[in-house]
């Protein structure tokens, strides 16, 4: 924290949720915040003839990773049924977007199954949300045609 305050003597800062938690030193430096949410910091200056308190929300977001994995059930060769094991951490929000998917988008955390009735390359995309900035990740699935007799 840097205390860009003047005229005062004595200062006392308190930290709500930080580590330490409150300082009397004019520039406390680094504070450590491990929890997300909002967190007040309270900072009162005085000297000999008066007294100041200034107050200020720091909101801190949880930390993000993004990744997913999905398991096709019986076989690779389509339609086919896949299984989406959502393995971000961090997040609030979640946009699923599945190329050729029935459903083709969703906005749960975990999507479940998802069923792809053609072959080929079907892109699997999520955008995660943590209260500030988005991440993304893509990944392709591949089936095979489906199987036809012929002669």
């Amino acid at each position: 924290m840097k205390n860009e305050s003047y005229g005062a003597d004595e200062c006392d800062w308190i930290f709500g949720g930080g580590q330490p938690c409150s300082s009397t030193d004019k520039s406390p430096g680094k504070v450590i915040f491990t929890q997300a949410g909002e967190h007040k910091i309270t900072l009162r200056v005085w000297n000999a003839v008066e007294e100041r308190t200034s107050q200020q929300t720091l909101r801190v977001d949880a930390a993000m990773t993004i990744d997913f994995d999905f398991t096709v059930a019986i076989n690779d060769i389509a339609p086919g049924t896949v299984s989406i094991i959502n393995k971000s951490k961090g997040g609030s929000q979640y946009e699923w977007t599945f190329e050729g998917g029935i459903p083709s988008t969703s906005n749960q955390q975990h999507p479940g199954t998802i069923t792809f009735a053609d072959g080929g390359e079907h892109k699997i995309h999520l955008r995660v949300f943590n209260g500030s900035k988005y991440e993304e990740r893509t990944k392709t699935l591949t089936l095979q045609p489906p199987i036809q007799a012929d002669f």
